[in-house]
């Protein structure tokens, strides 16, 4: 059965999340996370996509993207199917890099409930302030 649509309205903010399939690395190294950068810089611009938020973990990534010029599901279809065809010939494997396509929540929540971007930027764990260095 296909996934339900995106919101493909003019400046609608989109919560992305993609995953490795089988839940297995997608950024094994610098450089891996440096690829992705340049990919998703590069196509933001392109589209005049705004990116306001990334994180990048080892299996999966987050994006807060806002529709530009382009419709989301492409910008997304240029920078995955970019970065699995370089990552999997610098690691020497085949197939597919990414479980099933990026998924993308709704943004707004009911009324006074908490959710959306509230719910993207409110960290998970509390990360402990790195210490002033001279």
């Amino acid at each position: 059965m296909p996934g339900k649509s995106r919101i493909n309205a003019p400046e609608a903010l989109h919560h992305i999340i993609a995953r490795g399939i089988e839940r297995k690395a997608i950024f094994r190294d610098d450089q891996d996370r440096d690829s992705f950068l340049e990919r998703l810089g590069n196509n933001v611009k392109e589209s005049r996509a705004p990116c306001y938020v990334w994180a990048l973990l080892r299996n999966h990534f987050y994006l807060l993207l806002r529709t530009g010029a382009t419709s989301i599901s492409t910008v997304m279809r240029r920078i995955l199917r970019g970065y699995a065809i370089d990552f999997n010939s610098r690691h020497g494997r085949e197939g597919h890099l990414f479980q099933n396509r990026s998924d993308s929540p709704d943004m707004l929540a009911p009324q006074g409930k908490r959710g959306g971007i509230q719910e993207f930027v409110t960290p998970r764990y509390r990360a402990t302030p790195a210490p002033d260095y001279p």
